[in-house]
């Protein structure tokens, strides 16, 4: 009887023990992936740092965004978001600047910018790489406010 009981105690302590690593494995995991989605949403922080920044010291509310209504928002996000200058070009056959014979191109280069928008609000060539997409991805987030408070309205 002794040694049942000992037998019984003995694998209560280990299911014990079993049960103890189990939490303490479990709970290493959480902390690992804690540190992980901490590291991961770094840039979404940085995003959401920006959109405040944006609202707040900027004055860039919804109303001002709502304004935007043919996709200046996307648009000016793609250009910051850009590791490039992004630029349209039109080229059309012009032979009236030109020798007989000779063939000639007017080319010209278009920065998409949205017209209505100052030069003064563009700073992507004073920005790194990295905070450009990071304005760009508030500038998403922006469009994406003031799309569904469009569907919202429009939806009442």
């Amino acid at each position: 009887m002794t040694a049942y009981r000992t037998s019984t105690l003995e694998t209560s302590q280990i299911t014990k023990l079993d049960r103890t690593q189990e939490i303490y494995m479990s709970s290493q995991a959480e902390q690992i992936r804690n540190a992980i989605c901490v590291t991961s949403l770094k840039g979404v922080v940085l995003i959401a740092n920006e959109r405040q920044r944006q609202l707040n010291e900027k004055g860039y509310l919804a109303e001002v965004d709502d304004g935007h209504t043919t996709g200046e928002l996307a648009l000016v996000a793609a250009l910051y978001a850009s590791p490039e200058q992004l630029y349209s070009l039109s080229m059309q056959d012009d032979r009236s600047h030109q020798e007989p014979g000779r063939r000639g191109l007017d080319i010209e280069i278009n920065d998409p910018w949205p017209a209505d928008w100052s030069e003064r609000y563009d700073k992507r060539a004073k920005h790194t790489p990295l905070r450009r997409l990071v304005i760009a991805g508030a500038l998403i987030a922006a469009e994406i406010d003031r799309l569904l408070r469009l569907e919202a309205k429009e939806g009442s």
